[in-house]
C-alpha cells in the first residue's frame, strides 16, 4: 500500500508516509518522477517556512549525466543514488550576501516582500542585531552560513516528507566531498561561491531493491520529556 492510499483519517495518511520513507541508498535507473509530481515537490519546499523570511537557499536541480558523473568521481557520491530520477542540491547564502552587504536581505524585504527601501534598512539592522546579540554569530561568516544552511535543511526535509506521501523515495546526502562538489557545480556555472555554498543534497526516485529492515525509533517516552 502507498501512503496516499491511506484516505479515512489524514493523520492516518501522514503518519503511513512517515512510516514508509526510508534513505534509500539504491535506486532504480529506469524509473521517471512524473513531471507533475516534481514540480509539486518543489513547490513544497518553495513554500517552506525560514528565518525572518530571508529564504536564504537556492534549488539546483542536477540532471545532467556528465555532471552526475562529476559529482561521483570527484565528490565520491555513490553511483547507486546517482542513478536516482532527480538530483538536487540546496544551497545556502554566504554572510557576504546575507549580512554584510545586505544585497539578499534588501531583495527579499523590497523586491519579494514589497517593504519599502527605508523601512528595509531599519529591518536590516534589526537582522544585524538578531544575529549578533540574540544569536551571537554576527563576527562569524562561517557561523552566519550555517544559519542560512539550517533554513535550506527545513525545505530539504519538507521535500522529502512530501516525497514519501506520494510514494516517491528519497535520500538526503551530506557524506561526500563538499570542496569537489561545489568545484564541480561551479564549474558547470550553476553555483557562484562566492554568494551561494552547497548546505546538502537529496536525491529523488524509486528504490531499486527493498530495505533489509524495517524502520525503527526509540520509544515515545524516551526521547519525549515535558516540562
Amino acid at each position: 500500500m502507498q501512503p496516499q492510499d491511506v484516505l479515512a483519517d489524514p493523520k492516518d495518511a501522514f503518519l503511513s508516509a512517515m512510516r514508509f520513507r526510508r534513505a534509500i541508498k539504491a535506486f532504480d535507473p529506469d524509473r521517471r518522477i512524473a513531471a507533475a509530481d516534481f514540480d509539486f515537490l518543489l513547490e513544497v519546499a518553495r513554500l517552506s517556512p525560514s528565518s525572518n523570511g530571508l529564504e536564504p537557499w537556492n534549488i539546483l536541480v542536477i540532471e545532467s549525466p556528465q555532471l552526475r558523473e562529476k559529482l561521483h568521481s570527484e565528490a565520491l557520491i555513490p553511483q547507486a543514488q546517482l542513478q536516482a530520477s532527480h538530483l538536487i542540491a540546496f544551497t545556502a547564502k554566504t554572510a557576504k550576501v546575507l549580512a554584510r552587504d545586505s544585497s539578499h536581505f534588501r531583495h527579499m524585504n523590497v523586491d519579494v516582500r514589497g517593504y519599502p527601501a527605508a523601512d528595509a534598512e531599519q529591518r536590516f539592522a534589526g537582522f544585524q542585531s538578531f544575529l549578533a546579540d540574540k544569536l551571537g554569530i554576527g563576527d562569524n561568516n562561517r557561523a552566519i552560513f550555517d544559519y542560512a544552511a539550517r533554513q535550506a535543511y527545513i525545505a530539504m526535509a519538507n521535500l522529502c516528507t512530501a516525497a514519501a506521501f506520494i510514494g516517491v523515495e528519497s535520500c538526503p546526502l551530506e557524506g561526500f566531498v563538499y570542496a569537489a562538489a561545489e568545484k564541480a557545480l561551479a564549474e558547470a556555472g550553476v553555483l557562484e561561491l562566492s554568494t551561494d555554498r552547497l548546505a546538502v543534497m537529496v536525491a529523488l526516485g524509486y528504490r531499486s531493491e527493498d530495505p533489509h529492515r524495517e524502520q525503527v525509533r526509540r520509544e515515545m517516552g524516551e526521547i519525549v520529556r515535558f516540562s
